[in-house]
């Protein structure tokens, strides 16, 4: 998985899991744990909260959608 559009370089995502409660499954829309992805955001150089609210919210629907 791979986190973009971001002021640095993208995010590389190697164990996708971990956004998702240490597993994927079906219900793994349900699963998705935006404290990981903040988390991960935050090391990754975007200092800004509402920058970071802005990435998770995007990230999560794009979970949701990608559920459907």
């Amino acid at each position: 998985m791979v986190i973009g559009a971001i002021d640095a370089a993208p995010i590389v995502i190697t164990n996708a899991a971990e956004l998702f409660g240490g597993r994927i499954a079906g219900d793994y829309k349900e699963r998705f744990d935006a404290r990981v992805a903040d988390s991960l955001l935050a090391k990754a150089g975007v200092s800004s909260p509402v920058h970071r609210h802005i990435h998770v919210s995007v990230l999560k629907r794009a979970v949701r959608e990608a559920a459907a």
